[in-house]
């Protein structure tokens, strides 16, 4: 078993530091106890809602919309929650009560356009689910309500560096997803998905909120466990064709919508209809005041209007291929912001639990847990080098041995895919342990004497002496077709384990063939394998 104080890598640092940062408010973490009692009391959770009334009001107010639709006035708070169900009840509390250090300090234009996107992605949500999927909307509503909380986390982090990024895919088009994940690493989908977890939230949830809005990795997912992820994801495509209609968003929802559930543009259209009177209601409902802008069937339109501009869909393709020198630069600064932010500020935060402990003890004891919150420490660990100092001299050894013998040498990367899906299934003790083992597995598939180096959380590096490039890929295609299989029997899992692989191979070594050389040419095959899609193999030889 691996000791949990070993190093679980930078992402997970920042997320834990994040989950001691943000703690919910008092009477939302205890509705959230109380309605996970075996024997819910009503009375007590009446008494806990009505110690703080504005969450009350919210409530009344919610029942009362058109989101809901009561056939007559709901005027007694019993009432409302005997109409709204526990689970409903639970996610709205925790929608009206998130942390407010979430929104310290964001500017109005900031915080006005999160709460328009996410507006739009939930109502959207609801709509969906009961259009297409005619199921209740409610888990489909408050899911997407909390989904992107993330970003707010991240904003208060990173600071203006994220902010630039927001602001580049609004005025550029494209996908938050896509860019966090170039710049980052990771996305904030798995940050919104470990605050829940954080906060107590049913893990069946936290782990639709984290599935990414990518149409081939929704597919393969179980039947059940397929649902919210695709209404999320059509909700999500909704909010982005709405705030840029002259993206590629309609597109994208057509086409996943109409495998999802047989979405077409003219079963699209009320949708988008009854979206804007909706969204301003909650908005009211919440007291937030959201900028005017045009029609939402407006925004269809013109959406429409593009994607029927075949040539400029073709000329944006060609922008996308592009290498962008800003988004390099922004990469590097947000990775500097990421690394400060996962490290500093232990102190800090321990003080801040220690002062919500002390708030939390003066509520009510009618809506009052005597249970202490859990904390969770940073992991603590040694630096790990990185994969170039780890690699760099056992390589040019290898090299130079190569060259002394006239036979070819072969270094391959592996990646596991979905890293930041399978922290969130699994936490990161049994993340460490799957690295570790995956580590002697590749030796024994791929039947080599050379051991696997863990080079980061989830990449590993093999060095193969005497191993031509097609020899190699018939090694690391060993390796894909075991893998899924292997981690299922051995790891309790929904998520596939899955490896991308990058295979550079030096025929003939020259003299003074620099190791540097040979890393980077196989960490450029690694990325393309990433950008297939994972799960597939990219090589070159020199």
């Amino acid at each position: 078993m691996i000791a949990e104080t070993e190093t679980v890598g930078l992402v997970q640092q920042f997320v834990e530091r994040t989950g001691q940062l943000y703690s919910l408010p008092a009477v939302a973490a205890e509705v959230l106890r109380l309605t996970s009692e075996p024997q819910i009391d009503p009375r007590a959770l009446r008494q806990c809602i009505e110690s703080d009334p504005a969450l009350a009001a919210r409530l009344l107010r919610v029942v009362n919309s058109s989101l809901f639709g009561p056939t007559r006035p709901v005027t007694d708070l019993s009432q409302a929650l005997t109409l709204l169900g526990i689970r409903p009840l639970k996610m709205l509390v925790l929608g009206f009560s998130l942390p407010k250090e979430l929104f310290t300090g964001l500017e109005a234009e900031v915080l006005a356009r999160y709460w328009r996107q996410t507006l739009v992605k939930a109502v959207a949500a609801r709509e969906i689910s009961e259009r297409l999927w005619q199921v209740p909307g409610d888990e489909a509503f408050l899911a997407a309500l909390v989904q992107d909380i993330g970003v707010l986390a991240l904003i208060q982090q990173l600071g203006p560096a994220y902010e630039r990024l927001l602001s580049r895919v609004q005025t550029s088009g494209g996908s938050l997803i896509d860019c966090e994940l170039d710049t980052l690493g990771f996305d904030h989908l798995v940050l919104s998905a470990r605050l829940l977890s954080h906060w107590g939230l049913p893990a069946g949830l936290c782990a639709a909120i984290s599935v990414p809005p990518v149409q081939s990795r929704i597919e393969g997912l179980s039947g059940k466990e397929r649902t919210l992820p695709s209404i999320l994801h059509l909700a999500d495509l909704i909010a982005r064709m709405i705030d840029q209609p002259y993206g590629s968003a309609l597109n994208e929802l057509l086409t996943a919508g109409g495998q999802y559930c047989g979405l077409n543009y003219d079963r699209l259209q009320p949708i988008v209809a009854d979206l804007q009177y909706k969204v301003a209601e909650l908005a009211e409902v919440l007291s937030l005041q959201l900028a005017d802008g045009l029609s939402y069937v407006d925004l269809l339109i013109a959406a429409q209007q593009r994607l029927a501009n075949e040539s400029v869909d073709a000329m944006a393709a060609l922008a996308t291929n592009q290498p962008d020198g800003e988004l390099i630069a922004l990469a590097a600064e947000l990775q500097q912001r990421l690394s400060v932010a996962s490290q500093r500020g232990g102190s800090q935060a321990n003080s801040r639990s220690a002062v919500q402990r002390k708030v939390v003890t003066r509520v009510s004891s009618g809506c009052m847990s005597s249970q202490q919150p859990t904390i969770v420490h940073e992991p603590r660990g040694e630096k790990r080098l990185s994969s170039d100092q780890v690699l760099r001299a056992p390589l040019a050894a290898a090299i130079q041995r190569s060259r002394q013998s006239r036979t070819p040498l072969t270094l391959a990367l592996f990646e596991i895919d979905n890293f930041s899906d399978l922290l969130v299934q699994g936490g990161p003790v049994a993340m460490t342990e799957l690295a570790y083992a995956l580590r002697y597995a590749l030796a024994d598939w791929t039947a080599s004497t050379s051991e696997a180096r863990l080079i980061s959380d989830s990449r590993l590096a093999m060095v193969w002496e005497g191993c031509s490039r097609s020899e190699a890929i018939q090694r690391t295609r060993d390796c894909i077709a075991t893998a899924s299989d292997w981690a299922r029997e051995r790891f309790d899992l929904s998520v596939d384990v899955t490896l991308s692989i990058g295979v550079a191979t030096l025929e003939a070594a020259p003299k003074n063939y620099p190791a540097q050389e040979l890393i980077d040419a196989a960490e450029r095959c690694l990325s393309a394998a990433r950008l297939s899609g994972g799960n597939t193999i990219k090589s070159i030889a020199f």
